[in-house]
Protein backbone atom coordinates (compact mmCIF):
# COMPACT_ATOMS: atom_id res chain seq x y z
CA UNK A 1 0.00 0.00 0.00
CA UNK A 2 2.87 2.39 0.78
CA UNK A 3 6.12 2.89 -1.10
CA UNK A 4 9.62 2.04 0.13
CA UNK A 5 9.61 5.13 2.32
CA UNK A 6 6.55 3.87 4.21
CA UNK A 7 4.54 6.91 3.15
CA UNK A 8 1.29 7.08 1.18
CA UNK A 9 2.01 9.12 -1.98
CA UNK A 10 5.43 9.85 -0.42
CA UNK A 11 3.62 12.26 1.85
CA UNK A 12 1.41 10.72 4.56
CA UNK A 13 2.75 8.67 7.46
CA UNK A 14 0.00 6.40 8.78
CA UNK A 15 -0.92 6.03 12.44
CA UNK A 16 -3.73 4.22 14.22
CA UNK A 17 -6.86 2.95 12.51
CA UNK A 18 -9.74 5.31 13.30
CA UNK A 19 -12.52 3.39 11.58
CA UNK A 20 -13.46 1.25 8.63
CA UNK A 21 -16.49 0.76 6.40
CA UNK A 22 -17.69 -1.09 3.35
CA UNK A 23 -15.62 0.93 0.87
CA UNK A 24 -12.78 2.58 2.81
CA UNK A 25 -10.76 2.74 6.02
CA UNK A 26 -9.73 5.88 7.90
CA UNK A 27 -6.31 6.24 9.54
CA UNK A 28 -4.75 8.90 11.70
CA UNK A 29 -1.86 10.28 9.66
CA UNK A 30 0.72 13.04 9.52
CA UNK A 31 1.18 15.10 6.36
CA UNK A 32 4.97 15.23 6.24
CA UNK A 33 4.85 18.13 3.79
CA UNK A 34 3.18 20.39 6.36
CA UNK A 35 3.45 18.52 9.67
CA UNK A 36 -0.34 18.63 10.06
CA UNK A 37 -2.30 15.80 11.67
CA UNK A 38 -4.99 14.57 9.29
CA UNK A 39 -7.47 11.74 8.88
CA UNK A 40 -6.56 9.80 5.75
CA UNK A 41 -9.40 7.87 4.11
CA UNK A 42 -8.09 5.02 1.94
CA UNK A 43 -10.26 3.25 -0.60
CA UNK A 44 -10.04 -0.51 -0.09
CA UNK A 45 -7.39 -2.08 -2.40
CA UNK A 46 -9.83 -4.24 -4.36
CA UNK A 47 -11.74 -1.04 -5.25
CA UNK A 48 -8.78 1.27 -5.81
CA UNK A 49 -7.66 -0.67 -8.87
CA UNK A 50 -10.86 0.10 -10.79
CA UNK A 51 -11.16 3.52 -12.44
CA UNK A 52 -14.93 3.59 -11.98
CA UNK A 53 -14.73 3.08 -8.22
CA UNK A 54 -11.93 5.63 -7.86
CA UNK A 55 -14.05 8.18 -9.69
CA UNK A 56 -17.04 7.48 -7.42
CA UNK A 57 -14.74 7.85 -4.39
CA UNK A 58 -13.45 11.21 -5.54
CA UNK A 59 -16.95 12.38 -6.43
CA UNK A 60 -17.72 12.03 -2.72
CA UNK A 61 -14.82 14.34 -1.91
CA UNK A 62 -15.90 16.88 -4.52
CA UNK A 63 -19.37 17.03 -3.01
CA UNK A 64 -17.98 17.84 0.41
CA UNK A 65 -14.91 19.87 -0.53
CA UNK A 66 -16.70 23.20 -0.66
CA UNK A 67 -17.95 22.75 2.89
CA UNK A 68 -15.92 24.86 5.30
CA UNK A 69 -17.43 25.09 8.74
CA UNK A 70 -16.12 24.85 12.34
CA UNK A 71 -18.41 21.88 13.02
CA UNK A 72 -17.47 19.92 9.88
CA UNK A 73 -14.30 17.93 9.27
CA UNK A 74 -13.43 19.36 5.84
CA UNK A 75 -11.74 17.75 2.82
CA UNK A 76 -8.11 18.89 2.38
CA UNK A 77 -6.88 17.00 -0.68
CA UNK A 78 -7.38 13.88 -2.81
CA UNK A 79 -5.07 11.67 -4.82
CA UNK A 80 -3.89 8.22 -5.89
CA UNK A 81 -0.71 6.57 -4.66
CA UNK A 82 0.80 4.78 -7.69
CA UNK A 83 4.20 4.07 -6.17
CA UNK A 84 3.35 0.77 -4.51
CA UNK A 85 2.40 -2.61 -5.88
CA UNK A 86 -1.25 -1.57 -6.21
CA UNK A 87 -2.72 1.90 -6.65
CA UNK A 88 -4.43 3.38 -3.57
CA UNK A 89 -6.95 6.21 -3.79
CA UNK A 90 -7.04 8.53 -0.77
CA UNK A 91 -8.86 11.54 0.65
CA UNK A 92 -7.18 13.70 3.29
CA UNK A 93 -9.59 15.16 5.86
CA UNK A 94 -9.23 17.56 8.73
CA UNK A 95 -8.50 15.61 11.91
CA UNK A 96 -11.21 16.11 14.50
CA UNK A 97 -10.12 15.92 18.10
CA UNK A 98 -11.65 13.72 20.77
CA UNK A 99 -13.55 10.53 20.07
CA UNK A 100 -16.78 9.58 18.35
CA UNK A 101 -19.98 10.14 20.28
CA UNK A 102 -20.55 6.38 20.14
CA UNK A 103 -17.20 5.68 21.84
CA UNK A 104 -17.64 8.49 24.36
CA UNK A 105 -21.05 7.20 25.51
CA UNK A 106 -19.77 3.61 25.58
CA UNK A 107 -16.97 4.64 27.94
CA UNK A 108 -18.73 7.22 30.11
CA UNK A 109 -22.44 6.58 29.75
CA UNK A 110 -25.19 8.90 28.52
CA UNK A 111 -24.56 12.63 28.46
CA UNK A 112 -26.18 15.12 30.78
CA UNK A 113 -28.81 17.34 29.22
CA UNK A 114 -26.56 20.44 28.69
CA UNK A 115 -23.85 18.36 26.96
CA UNK A 116 -26.36 16.46 24.83
CA UNK A 117 -27.89 19.75 23.66
CA UNK A 118 -24.40 21.10 22.88
CA UNK A 119 -23.80 18.05 20.67
CA UNK A 120 -27.13 18.63 18.92
CA UNK A 121 -26.28 22.31 18.44
CA UNK A 122 -22.99 21.41 16.74
CA UNK A 123 -24.67 18.83 14.50
CA UNK A 124 -27.41 21.24 13.44
CA UNK A 125 -24.93 24.02 12.66
CA UNK A 126 -23.01 21.59 10.45
CA UNK A 127 -26.19 20.42 8.73
CA UNK A 128 -27.30 23.99 8.10
CA UNK A 129 -24.04 24.60 6.26
CA UNK A 130 -24.42 21.40 4.22
CA UNK A 131 -28.04 22.12 3.35
CA UNK A 132 -27.11 25.64 2.27
CA UNK A 133 -25.02 24.17 -0.58
CA UNK A 134 -27.67 21.59 -1.46
CA UNK A 135 -26.21 18.55 0.33
CA UNK A 136 -28.13 16.14 2.56
CA UNK A 137 -25.84 14.07 4.78
CA UNK A 138 -28.10 10.96 5.11
CA UNK A 139 -25.75 9.19 7.55
CA UNK A 140 -25.87 11.26 10.76
CA UNK A 141 -25.08 8.76 13.51
CA UNK A 142 -23.06 8.62 16.77
CA UNK A 143 -20.16 7.07 14.84
CA UNK A 144 -20.02 10.10 12.53
CA UNK A 145 -20.09 12.75 15.26
CA UNK A 146 -16.79 13.56 16.98
CA UNK A 147 -16.86 15.14 20.43
CA UNK A 148 -13.93 16.69 22.29
CA UNK A 149 -13.98 17.41 26.01
CA UNK A 150 -13.00 21.02 26.77
CA UNK A 151 -10.49 22.17 29.39
CA UNK A 152 -13.46 22.71 31.69
CA UNK A 153 -14.20 18.99 31.48
CA UNK A 154 -17.40 19.20 29.44
CA UNK A 155 -18.52 19.00 25.80
CA UNK A 156 -19.33 22.33 24.17
CA UNK A 157 -20.67 23.16 20.72
CA UNK A 158 -17.19 24.12 19.50
CA UNK A 159 -15.94 20.60 20.28
CA UNK A 160 -18.46 18.87 17.97
CA UNK A 161 -17.51 17.87 14.40
CA UNK A 162 -19.69 16.11 11.84
CA UNK A 163 -17.79 13.56 9.73
CA UNK A 164 -18.11 11.48 6.61
CA UNK A 165 -20.24 12.87 3.84
CA UNK A 166 -19.84 9.56 2.05
CA UNK A 167 -23.60 9.22 1.60
CA UNK A 168 -24.16 12.92 1.01
CA UNK A 169 -26.11 13.76 -2.11
CA UNK A 170 -28.44 16.34 -3.53
CA UNK A 171 -31.70 16.78 -1.67
CA UNK A 172 -34.61 14.74 -2.94
CA UNK A 173 -32.66 11.64 -4.03
CA UNK A 174 -33.10 8.16 -2.59
CA UNK A 175 -30.39 6.55 -0.46
CA UNK A 176 -29.98 3.42 -2.55
CA UNK A 177 -26.78 1.42 -2.89
CA UNK A 178 -26.84 1.33 -6.68
CA UNK A 179 -23.48 3.04 -7.24
CA UNK A 180 -20.26 1.13 -7.77
CA UNK A 181 -18.99 1.75 -4.26
CA UNK A 182 -21.97 0.22 -2.49
CA UNK A 183 -23.68 -2.31 -4.72
CA UNK A 184 -22.85 -5.97 -4.35
CA UNK A 185 -20.23 -7.32 -6.77
CA UNK A 186 -21.71 -8.72 -9.97
CA UNK A 187 -25.18 -7.69 -8.84
CA UNK A 188 -27.68 -5.15 -10.07
CA UNK A 189 -29.49 -5.11 -6.73
CA UNK A 190 -29.83 -1.66 -5.20
CA UNK A 191 -30.45 -2.03 -1.48
CA UNK A 192 -31.14 0.75 1.02
CA UNK A 193 -27.91 2.05 2.56
CA UNK A 194 -27.17 3.80 5.83
CA UNK A 195 -26.97 3.06 9.54
CA UNK A 196 -30.14 1.08 10.26
CA UNK A 197 -30.47 2.44 13.82
CA UNK A 198 -30.67 6.05 12.59
CA UNK A 199 -32.45 5.84 9.21
CA UNK A 200 -35.47 8.00 8.62
CA UNK A 201 -38.66 6.16 7.60
CA UNK A 202 -38.39 7.47 4.04
CA UNK A 203 -34.80 6.22 3.83
CA UNK A 204 -35.94 2.79 5.07
CA UNK A 205 -38.50 2.68 2.27
CA UNK A 206 -35.93 3.68 -0.34
CA UNK A 207 -37.83 6.91 -1.04
CA UNK A 208 -36.42 10.39 -1.70
CA UNK A 209 -34.59 11.95 1.26
CA UNK A 210 -34.35 15.70 1.87
CA UNK A 211 -33.20 17.96 4.72
CA UNK A 212 -35.91 16.63 6.99
CA UNK A 213 -34.28 13.19 6.81
CA UNK A 214 -31.19 14.72 8.43
CA UNK A 215 -33.46 16.32 11.06
CA UNK A 216 -34.83 12.85 11.89
CA UNK A 217 -31.31 11.46 12.26
CA UNK A 218 -30.24 14.39 14.44
CA UNK A 219 -33.20 13.69 16.74
CA UNK A 220 -32.24 10.01 16.86
CA UNK A 221 -28.64 10.89 17.78
CA UNK A 222 -29.91 13.25 20.51
CA UNK A 223 -31.99 10.37 21.92
CA UNK A 224 -28.86 8.20 21.94
CA UNK A 225 -26.81 10.91 23.66
CA UNK A 226 -29.43 11.25 26.41
CA UNK A 227 -30.17 7.56 26.98
CA UNK A 228 -27.20 5.58 25.67
CA UNK A 229 -29.33 3.58 23.23
CA UNK A 230 -30.75 4.10 19.73
CA UNK A 231 -34.42 5.08 19.59
CA UNK A 232 -35.68 1.98 17.77
CA UNK A 233 -33.02 -0.62 18.50
CA UNK A 234 -34.26 -4.18 17.98
CA UNK A 235 -32.73 -7.65 17.74
CA UNK A 236 -32.58 -7.79 13.94
CA UNK A 237 -32.18 -5.36 11.07
CA UNK A 238 -35.66 -6.13 9.74
CA UNK A 239 -37.27 -5.51 13.14
CA UNK A 240 -35.40 -2.23 13.51
CA UNK A 241 -36.48 -1.05 10.07
CA UNK A 242 -40.10 -1.95 10.81
CA UNK A 243 -39.88 -0.05 14.09
CA UNK A 244 -38.78 3.10 12.22
CA UNK A 245 -41.85 2.72 10.04
CA UNK A 246 -44.47 1.66 12.58
CA UNK A 247 -43.68 2.65 16.16
CA UNK A 248 -44.37 6.05 17.76
CA UNK A 249 -41.35 8.18 18.71
CA UNK A 250 -39.84 7.15 22.05
CA UNK A 251 -39.82 9.73 24.85
CA UNK A 252 -36.35 10.04 26.45
CA UNK A 253 -37.60 10.98 29.93
CA UNK A 254 -39.17 7.51 30.17
CA UNK A 255 -35.57 6.30 30.48
CA UNK A 256 -34.41 9.19 32.71
CA UNK A 257 -37.04 11.29 34.46
CA UNK A 258 -34.59 14.18 34.92
CA UNK A 259 -34.79 15.02 31.22
CA UNK A 260 -36.94 18.16 30.82
CA UNK A 261 -40.23 18.10 28.96
CA UNK A 262 -39.04 20.62 26.37
CA UNK A 263 -36.23 18.22 25.44
CA UNK A 264 -38.77 15.39 25.17
CA UNK A 265 -40.76 17.51 22.71
CA UNK A 266 -37.63 18.29 20.70
CA UNK A 267 -36.80 14.60 20.26
CA UNK A 268 -40.36 13.49 19.54
CA UNK A 269 -41.02 16.12 16.88
CA UNK A 270 -37.76 15.31 15.09
CA UNK A 271 -38.71 11.59 15.05
CA UNK A 272 -42.23 11.91 13.65
CA UNK A 273 -42.91 9.55 10.75
CA UNK A 274 -44.11 12.08 8.17
CA UNK A 275 -41.39 14.55 7.08
CA UNK A 276 -44.02 17.31 6.95
CA UNK A 277 -44.64 16.88 10.70
CA UNK A 278 -40.98 17.34 11.66
CA UNK A 279 -38.95 20.53 11.86
CA UNK A 280 -38.78 21.90 8.33
CA UNK A 281 -35.02 22.52 8.53
CA UNK A 282 -31.97 22.26 10.76
CA UNK A 283 -32.35 25.99 11.42
CA UNK A 284 -35.90 25.57 12.69
CA UNK A 285 -34.79 22.75 14.96
CA UNK A 286 -31.98 24.96 16.31
CA UNK A 287 -34.54 27.63 17.20
CA UNK A 288 -36.50 25.04 19.19
CA UNK A 289 -33.24 23.88 20.75
CA UNK A 290 -32.62 27.39 22.11
CA UNK A 291 -35.98 27.29 23.88
CA UNK A 292 -35.35 23.79 25.25
CA UNK A 293 -31.86 24.81 26.37
CA UNK A 294 -33.18 27.71 28.42
CA UNK A 295 -35.66 25.39 30.14
CA UNK A 296 -32.98 22.77 30.77
CA UNK A 297 -30.81 25.34 32.56
CA UNK A 298 -33.31 25.44 35.45
CA UNK A 299 -32.30 22.93 38.17
CA UNK A 300 -34.65 20.08 38.97
CA UNK A 301 -35.30 18.14 42.17
CA UNK A 302 -35.24 14.35 41.85
CA UNK A 303 -37.66 12.73 44.27
CA UNK A 304 -37.81 9.17 45.48
CA UNK A 305 -40.65 8.27 43.12
CA UNK A 306 -39.47 8.17 39.51
CA UNK A 307 -40.85 10.86 37.28
CA UNK A 308 -41.73 13.36 40.06
CA UNK A 309 -38.82 15.70 39.44
CA UNK A 310 -39.87 19.32 39.06
CA UNK A 311 -38.12 22.69 38.89
CA UNK A 312 -36.58 23.50 42.27
CA UNK A 313 -37.82 26.66 43.92
CA UNK A 314 -36.66 26.56 47.56
CA UNK A 315 -37.25 30.28 47.99
CA UNK A 316 -41.01 29.88 47.52
CA UNK A 317 -41.41 26.53 49.31
CA UNK A 318 -42.22 26.71 53.03
CA UNK A 319 -39.57 25.19 55.24
CA UNK A 320 -40.36 21.56 55.88
CA UNK A 321 -42.90 21.31 53.08
CA UNK A 322 -42.64 18.53 50.49
CA UNK A 323 -41.29 19.15 47.01
CA UNK A 324 -43.83 20.28 44.42
CA UNK A 325 -46.07 17.47 43.20
CA UNK A 326 -45.63 15.22 46.26
CA UNK A 327 -48.23 14.75 48.99
CA UNK A 328 -47.26 13.02 52.24
CA UNK A 329 -50.08 11.50 54.29
CA UNK A 330 -49.87 10.46 57.95
CA UNK A 331 -53.29 9.60 59.29
CA UNK A 332 -55.61 12.41 58.28
CA UNK A 333 -52.86 15.05 58.12
CA UNK A 334 -51.38 15.98 54.74
CA UNK A 335 -49.08 18.68 53.48
CA UNK A 336 -49.85 19.08 49.77
CA UNK A 337 -48.04 21.20 47.28
CA UNK A 338 -49.37 24.72 47.16
CA UNK A 339 -50.20 24.96 43.45
CA UNK A 340 -53.90 25.46 42.56
CA UNK A 341 -53.84 22.38 40.31
CA UNK A 342 -52.54 20.22 43.14
CA UNK A 343 -55.10 21.61 45.56
CA UNK A 344 -57.90 20.80 43.09
CA UNK A 345 -56.53 17.26 42.83
CA UNK A 346 -56.51 16.95 46.62
CA UNK A 347 -60.12 18.10 46.82
CA UNK A 348 -61.19 15.61 44.14
CA UNK A 349 -59.55 12.76 46.03
CA UNK A 350 -60.63 13.82 49.51
CA UNK A 351 -63.77 11.70 49.51
CA UNK A 352 -62.15 8.49 48.32
CA UNK A 353 -61.74 5.65 50.78
CA UNK A 354 -58.35 4.45 51.86
CA UNK A 355 -57.35 1.03 53.09
CA UNK A 356 -54.78 0.01 55.72
CA UNK A 357 -51.34 -0.86 54.49
CA UNK A 358 -49.70 -3.95 55.93
CA UNK A 359 -46.04 -3.73 56.86
CA UNK A 360 -45.16 -6.22 54.16
CA UNK A 361 -46.96 -4.22 51.48
CA UNK A 362 -45.56 -0.98 52.91
CA UNK A 363 -42.04 -2.27 52.36
CA UNK A 364 -42.88 -3.71 48.96
CA UNK A 365 -44.80 -0.97 47.17
CA UNK A 366 -43.99 2.46 45.87
CA UNK A 367 -46.16 4.46 43.52
CA UNK A 368 -44.17 5.24 40.38
CA UNK A 369 -44.86 7.88 37.77
CA UNK A 370 -44.99 6.81 34.16
CA UNK A 371 -45.26 8.53 30.79
CA UNK A 372 -48.55 8.34 28.93
CA UNK A 373 -48.66 7.82 25.15
CA UNK A 374 -49.72 11.45 24.58
CA UNK A 375 -46.89 12.97 26.57
CA UNK A 376 -46.17 13.25 30.27
CA UNK A 377 -48.45 12.45 33.19
CA UNK A 378 -46.89 12.67 36.65
CA UNK A 379 -48.52 10.58 39.36
CA UNK A 380 -49.12 12.12 42.77
CA UNK A 381 -47.17 9.87 45.15
CA UNK A 382 -48.38 9.38 48.73
CA UNK A 383 -45.84 8.21 51.30
CA UNK A 384 -47.47 6.70 54.40
CA UNK A 385 -46.06 5.71 57.80
CA UNK A 386 -46.98 5.14 61.43
CA UNK A 387 -47.25 8.35 63.49
CA UNK A 388 -48.87 9.46 66.72
CA UNK A 389 -51.43 12.25 66.68
CA UNK A 390 -49.76 15.61 66.47
CA UNK A 391 -46.45 14.22 65.21
CA UNK A 392 -44.65 16.54 62.82
CA UNK A 393 -44.45 15.90 59.10
CA UNK A 394 -40.81 15.48 58.09
CA UNK A 395 -39.73 17.48 55.02
CA UNK A 396 -39.01 15.75 51.76
CA UNK A 397 -35.27 16.08 50.97
CA UNK A 398 -34.51 18.98 48.64
CA UNK A 399 -31.47 19.77 46.52
CA UNK A 400 -29.85 21.31 49.60
CA UNK A 401 -30.90 18.39 51.79
CA UNK A 402 -29.76 15.08 50.22
CA UNK A 403 -32.05 12.07 50.55
CA UNK A 404 -29.61 10.45 52.97
CA UNK A 405 -30.14 13.24 55.50
CA UNK A 406 -33.09 13.04 57.92
CA UNK A 407 -34.45 16.12 59.67
CA UNK A 408 -34.10 15.81 63.47
CA UNK A 409 -37.21 15.35 65.55
CA UNK A 410 -38.05 18.21 67.94
CA UNK A 411 -37.20 17.77 71.57
CA UNK A 412 -39.98 16.90 74.02
CA UNK A 413 -39.91 20.46 75.29
CA UNK A 414 -41.08 21.66 71.90
CA UNK A 415 -44.24 19.56 72.05
CA UNK A 416 -47.50 20.55 73.57
CA UNK A 417 -48.27 19.35 77.09
CA UNK A 418 -49.34 15.72 77.08
CA UNK A 419 -53.03 15.05 77.39
CA UNK A 420 -54.40 12.75 80.03
CA UNK A 421 -56.49 11.00 77.38
CA UNK A 422 -54.86 8.06 75.62
CA UNK A 423 -53.43 8.93 72.25
CA UNK A 424 -54.83 6.83 69.43
CA UNK A 425 -52.60 6.42 66.37
CA UNK A 426 -54.07 7.53 63.09
CA UNK A 427 -54.76 4.76 60.60
CA UNK A 428 -51.97 3.98 58.19
CA UNK A 429 -52.97 4.79 54.63
CA UNK A 430 -51.56 4.53 51.16
CA UNK A 431 -52.28 6.06 47.79
CA UNK A 432 -55.26 4.26 46.29
CA UNK A 433 -54.65 5.15 42.65
CA UNK A 434 -51.80 4.84 40.20
CA UNK A 435 -51.62 5.39 36.47
CA UNK A 436 -51.27 2.44 34.09
CA UNK A 437 -47.80 2.77 32.50
CA UNK A 438 -47.21 2.84 28.77
CA UNK A 439 -46.21 -0.72 27.84
CA UNK A 440 -47.29 -0.90 24.19
CA UNK A 441 -44.49 -2.03 21.83
CA UNK A 442 -42.24 -3.15 24.67
CA UNK A 443 -41.41 -6.81 25.22
CA UNK A 444 -43.63 -8.88 27.49
CA UNK A 445 -40.84 -9.12 30.08
CA UNK A 446 -40.35 -5.34 30.05
CA UNK A 447 -44.10 -4.80 30.38
CA UNK A 448 -44.30 -7.15 33.37
CA UNK A 449 -41.49 -5.25 35.10
CA UNK A 450 -43.14 -1.90 34.36
CA UNK A 451 -46.43 -3.05 35.83
CA UNK A 452 -44.75 -4.44 38.93
CA UNK A 453 -42.81 -1.20 39.44
CA UNK A 454 -46.10 0.70 39.27
CA UNK A 455 -47.68 -1.55 41.91
CA UNK A 456 -49.88 -3.37 39.39
CA UNK A 457 -50.24 -6.98 38.32
CA UNK A 458 -50.34 -8.54 34.86
CA UNK A 459 -53.75 -10.01 34.17
CA UNK A 460 -55.10 -11.95 31.21
CA UNK A 461 -52.81 -12.32 28.18
CA UNK A 462 -54.41 -12.35 24.74
CA UNK A 463 -52.15 -13.57 21.92
CA UNK A 464 -52.94 -12.28 18.42
CA UNK A 465 -51.35 -12.43 14.98
CA UNK A 466 -49.43 -9.26 14.15
CA UNK A 467 -46.57 -7.87 12.10
CA UNK A 468 -44.68 -7.25 15.35
CA UNK A 469 -42.16 -9.69 16.80
CA UNK A 470 -43.30 -12.45 19.11
CA UNK A 471 -44.00 -11.35 22.71
CA UNK A 472 -44.30 -7.70 21.72
CA UNK A 473 -47.02 -6.05 23.80
CA UNK A 474 -49.54 -4.40 21.47
CA UNK A 475 -52.05 -2.94 23.93
CA UNK A 476 -53.18 -2.93 27.52
CA UNK A 477 -56.56 -2.85 29.21
CA UNK A 478 -57.05 -0.46 30.95
CA UNK A 479 -55.15 1.75 28.51
CA UNK A 480 -51.96 3.62 29.39
CA UNK A 481 -52.65 6.71 31.49
CA UNK A 482 -55.81 5.32 33.10
CA UNK A 483 -55.97 5.79 36.91
CA UNK A 484 -56.52 2.43 38.65
CA UNK A 485 -56.30 1.07 42.17
CA UNK A 486 -52.93 -0.08 43.44
CA UNK A 487 -52.69 -3.84 42.92
CA UNK A 488 -55.17 -3.88 40.04
CA UNK A 489 -54.72 -6.32 37.16
CA UNK A 490 -53.88 -5.04 33.68
CA UNK A 491 -54.68 -7.28 30.72
CA UNK A 492 -52.17 -7.37 27.88
CA UNK A 493 -52.50 -8.12 24.17
CA UNK A 494 -49.32 -9.77 22.88
CA UNK A 495 -48.03 -10.57 19.38
CA UNK A 496 -47.82 -14.27 18.52
CA UNK A 497 -44.89 -14.06 16.11
CA UNK A 498 -47.21 -15.11 13.28
CA UNK A 499 -49.30 -13.14 10.82
CA UNK A 500 -51.75 -13.86 8.03
CA UNK A 501 -50.87 -13.30 4.39
CA UNK A 502 -52.79 -10.21 3.21
CA UNK A 503 -54.72 -10.05 -0.06
CA UNK A 504 -52.55 -8.77 -2.90
CA UNK A 505 -54.54 -9.75 -5.99
CA UNK A 506 -55.41 -6.68 -8.01
CA UNK A 507 -52.73 -4.47 -6.43
CA UNK A 508 -49.80 -2.97 -8.28
CA UNK A 509 -46.45 -4.66 -7.85
CA UNK A 510 -45.26 -1.89 -5.49
CA UNK A 511 -48.44 -2.08 -3.43
CA UNK A 512 -48.26 -5.85 -3.18
CA UNK A 513 -44.62 -5.84 -2.08
CA UNK A 514 -45.35 -3.14 0.48
CA UNK A 515 -48.38 -4.97 1.88
CA UNK A 516 -46.43 -8.18 2.42
CA UNK A 517 -43.38 -6.45 3.86
CA UNK A 518 -45.63 -4.44 6.16
CA UNK A 519 -47.19 -7.70 7.35
CA UNK A 520 -43.75 -8.93 8.39
CA UNK A 521 -42.88 -11.27 5.54
CA UNK A 522 -39.93 -11.58 3.20
CA UNK A 523 -41.08 -11.13 -0.40
CA UNK A 524 -40.18 -12.81 -3.69
CA UNK A 525 -41.65 -12.25 -7.14
CA UNK A 526 -42.63 -14.84 -9.76
CA UNK A 527 -44.47 -14.64 -13.07
CA UNK A 528 -47.12 -17.06 -14.24
CA UNK A 529 -49.12 -17.40 -17.41
CA UNK A 530 -52.76 -16.35 -17.06
CA UNK A 531 -55.53 -14.94 -19.19
CA UNK A 532 -55.19 -11.46 -17.64
CA UNK A 533 -53.00 -8.59 -18.78
CA UNK A 534 -49.24 -8.88 -18.23
CA UNK A 535 -48.09 -7.17 -15.04
CA UNK A 536 -51.32 -7.88 -13.13
CA UNK A 537 -50.84 -9.26 -9.63
CA UNK A 538 -53.03 -12.34 -9.46
CA UNK A 539 -52.26 -13.66 -5.99
CA UNK A 540 -49.56 -15.01 -3.69
CA UNK A 541 -47.98 -18.28 -2.68
CA UNK A 542 -48.92 -19.20 0.06
CA UNK A 543 -52.40 -17.84 -0.55
CA UNK A 544 -53.98 -14.96 1.30
CA UNK A 545 -55.20 -15.76 4.79
CA UNK A 546 -52.49 -18.33 5.48
CA UNK A 547 -50.94 -17.95 8.93
CA UNK A 548 -47.14 -17.91 8.72
CA UNK A 549 -44.23 -17.14 11.00
CA UNK A 550 -42.86 -13.63 10.56
CA UNK A 551 -39.96 -13.52 8.13
CA UNK A 552 -41.33 -16.36 6.00
CA UNK A 553 -40.93 -15.79 2.26
CA UNK A 554 -44.18 -15.12 0.40
CA UNK A 555 -44.09 -15.08 -3.39
CA UNK A 556 -46.07 -12.46 -5.28
CA UNK A 557 -47.55 -13.97 -8.44
CA UNK A 558 -47.54 -11.63 -11.42
CA UNK A 559 -49.17 -12.41 -14.74
CA UNK A 560 -47.02 -12.46 -17.87
CA UNK A 561 -50.06 -12.91 -20.10
CA UNK A 562 -51.59 -16.00 -21.67
CA UNK A 563 -49.41 -18.92 -22.63
CA UNK A 564 -48.51 -19.15 -26.33
CA UNK A 565 -51.26 -20.83 -28.30
CA UNK A 566 -50.44 -24.48 -28.92
CA UNK A 567 -50.21 -25.72 -32.50
CA UNK A 568 -52.97 -28.10 -33.75
CA UNK A 569 -51.86 -31.70 -33.91
CA UNK A 570 -50.46 -32.82 -37.29
CA UNK A 571 -52.98 -34.68 -39.60
CA UNK A 572 -52.41 -38.42 -39.89
CA UNK A 573 -53.73 -40.78 -42.62
CA UNK A 574 -56.12 -43.50 -41.56
CA UNK A 575 -54.71 -46.81 -42.76
CA UNK A 576 -56.92 -48.93 -45.00
CA UNK A 577 -57.87 -52.34 -43.70
CA UNK A 578 -55.47 -55.00 -44.81
CA UNK A 579 -56.92 -57.60 -47.20
CA UNK A 580 -57.72 -60.99 -45.66
CA UNK A 581 -54.79 -63.26 -45.66
CA UNK A 582 -54.89 -66.02 -48.22
CA UNK A 583 -57.43 -64.18 -50.41
CA UNK A 584 -57.09 -64.24 -54.21
CA UNK A 585 -58.46 -60.75 -54.65
CA UNK A 586 -60.92 -62.02 -57.20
Amino acid sequence: MTDSSGLVSRRFRLGELLGTGGSASVFAAVDTSTGASVALKLLHPHLSGRPATREAFFAEARRARELRHPNIAGVLDVGVDTHGVDPVAWIALERAGGSSLAEHVERRGPLGVPEALAVLDGMLRALEAAHAVGLVHRDVSPANVMVAVSDAGSIATAGVRLLDFGLADAAGRAALGSDVLRSEPDSDRAGVIGNVNYMSPEQVRGAAVDERGDVYQAGAVLYFALTGRPPFGRATVNETMRAHLDLPPPVPSVMDSRIPRDVDRLVVRALLKAPSDRFASAGEMRAALDVAGRGAAQPRVETRARGLDTPASPATRPAGAPATGVTRVLGSTSVPDRSPAAERTAVQRAGKGRRPLSRHRHRRRMVSAWMTGAGVAAVVATLAGFAAAGSPVLPVPTASSPPSQVAPLPSPADDAAPSSAPVQPDPVVEAVEVVVPLVAFSSLAEAMRALADAGLEAGELTVVDSAHAADTVLDSSPAAGTPVAVGASVSLTVASGFNRVPRVAGLTRTEALGALQGAGFTVALATISTDVLPGTIVGSDPAEGTALALGTTVTVLESDGPAPASLPPAATATPSPAPPSGGNGG
